[in-house]
Formats: structure tokens, sequence, C-alpha cells
């Protein structure tokens, strides 16, 4: 199986520059990603008022939950395909991907319908002004239902990680950033859908950047293609889990 330039080279480059070229875009993705949030209190903050923005506030440690599983667990199942992929086993590798991203998605969908239902329930909990769940609910709505989107950018962009690519993912991140700023202006500012538009702004994203991953990998990396002939394995099922279950505790 023929391996790109770059994948070659996180396995048999010099360490120092190899590690340099694979960690800066990693870097660099993390701070575009704190931006997403940042963007939205400013948009808010700028168009909407005290009102909306605290319901932002409010929705925030539920989607930091959300997002730490999602984001977590694509990362420790990176680390299990990037030992495959080092290891030389491909089979086995497609093998685990697709387990992984078959029950991946229906696990995160399960979550953020669970998270829907019970929202309401966490902000009372919390002693939330009742104006301001209202906010946070139909911030939420729109997150939770999209979860499923979230979940398909974070393990794509992980597994291309574990393959050794992390230039891909990181230039899709700052497209979908400066798009994300942009399209919140537009939804907020000028379509005046209010907080509806922030969370439609970072779902639409979030959207685009996996669709974006999904054709990348289907045509640049023929380990992460998905074909006809894949099948969801049981055997791999608990390992896959293992992996994703770390790394989501650690978030």
């Amino acid at each position: 199986m023929i391996r790109a330039k770059s994948e070659k080279n996180i396995l048999h480059g010099d360490s120092l520059p190899t590690l340099l070229t694979f960690a800066v875009p990693i870097i660099c993705g993390n701070i575009f990603q704190q931006l997403y949030n940042i963007v939205d209190a400013m948009v808010v903050g700028a168009y909407l008022g005290d009102l909306p923005l605290g319901g932002i506030s409010a929705a925030s440690p539920i989607m930091d939950v959300l997002y730490g599983i999602v984001t977590g667990g694509a990362v420790g199942i990176s680390a299990l395909l990037a030992q495959l992929y080092g290891a030389g086993k491909p089979e086995r590798l497609k093998r685990v991907h697709f387990t992984a991203l078959t029950a991946g998605a229906a696990f995160i969908f399960l979550l953020g319908m669970i998270t829907l239902a019970a929202s309401p329930a966490i902000l009372k909990a919390q002693k939330t002004n009742p104006q301001i769940i209202e906010q946070s609910v139909r911030y939420l709505t729109i997150i939770c239902l999209g979860m499923l989107l979230n979940f398909l950018y974070c393990y794509y962009a992980a597994a291309l990680r574990a393959c050794g690519n992390s230039a891909t993912p990181f230039l899709i991140l700052l497209f979908s950033s400066v798009l994300h700023a942009g399209l919140d202006v537009l939804l907020v500012g000028v379509l005046k859908l209010e907080i509806i538009g922030v969370a439609v702004s970072t779902v639409f994203c979030q959207l685009l950047s996996a669709v974006i991953l999904f054709l990348y990998c289907q045509k640049k990396c023929p380990e992460l293609a998905i074909d006809r002939s894949q099948r969801f394995d049981r055997t791999e099922l608990g390992k896959v889990a293992g992996f994703a279950w770390a790394g989501a505790l650690q978030q």
C-alpha cells in the first residue's frame, strides 16, 4: 500500500523536524478550536445582549462535558489506530476504524438525545434563572441535534493524525473557524436569528468540516476509506471502547 510522503516521514524521518512538523498544526488547531466559543460570545454580546449571552454561558458546562467526551473519545481511538498504522497492519486498522466509527456515531447520537432531554433539569439544578434556561435550551437543542456531526469531524481529524497527517485537519479547522465567524455575524447580526443563529452556525461548520474530511479520507487515505465490504467487528469493540473511554475520562 502506497503512503503519502508526509505519512512516511512520521515513521522514518528525523525525529525533531518530524515531531515539530506534526505537533505545530495540532497546537495551532487547539487555539483555533477555542475561537469558536470566543466568537460566539463576542457576536452574542454585540448583537443580542446579556440574556442570550447568559444562556450560552449557562449551557457551557453541559457542552464542555459533551465536547470532552467526543474529543477525548476520538483521541483515545486514534491512539489505537496509530498503533496499528505504525505496526503496518492496514487490514486490522480498517476493521477497527469502521467499528469505531459506527459504534461511536451511535453512542454520540444517543448521548446527544439524552442530554437534550435532561438539559432543562440540569439547568434548574444549577438554580439558573428561568429566562436564561429558555435561552440555553434553545441553544442546546441545535447543538445536541448536531452532536453527531461534531463527532464525525473530531473522529476523522484524530484518525488522520493517527496516520501521520496533522496538517489537513488543521487547514480544515482554520477554514471552518473563519467561516463560523462570518456566519455568526450573518445569521445573528443580519438575519436576526438570535441565539438559534449562533447554534446553526456552529453545527453547519461542523457538517462542512466532517464532509470535507470524509471525502479527503475516501480519496487520499486508503486506510480510512469506507467501502461496501467493511463490516462491524464485535471482536474489536471491547478494545475500541477501552481506548475511547480512557481518552474521554481524561478530558
